[in-house]
């Protein structure tokens, strides 16, 4: 919660957030222009200003920082996937590269000695 938005009765009509700040702003409808208000704000005022404004600015840092770190977590786990699937494209090729008609290369396929697979 800004203090703009929940003190905003305090606030002079010419600040963002004053309820009366479209009728500051808007000629003829403020009875004096916002230039004329000699705004002194109070120390309590400005301390509470001032905690506000810390307050956002720790909340903020501290998402920055969280955003921060998934993004590192998930360039991490793109290199990951990235090498993966390199790896896989890899094998393909080495499957499909071979000579035709040569099925030794694919799994569970062609010739030769043991296992008894055919029809007797």
């Amino acid at each position: 919660p800004s203090l703009f938005t929940e003190n905003s009765a305090e606030l002079p009509d010419c600040w963002p957030g004053s309820p009366r700040q479209s009728m500051a702003t808007t000629p003829g409808l403020c009875p004096s222009p916002c230039r004329s208000i000699n705004f002194q704000p109070s120390s309590d005022f400005l301390l509470t200003l001032v905690h506000t404004l810390q307050t956002e600015k720790a909340q903020l840092n501290a998402r920055l920082n969280s955003m921060r770190v998934d993004r590192d977590r998930l360039e991490a786990e793109n290199e990951s996937l990235r090498s993966a699937n390199l790896e896989k494209d890899k094998k393909l090729l080495q499957l499909l590269s071979g000579p035709l008609g040569e099925t030794s290369a694919l799994p569970n396929a062609g010739g030769g000695g043991g296992g008894g697979g055919g029809v007797a």
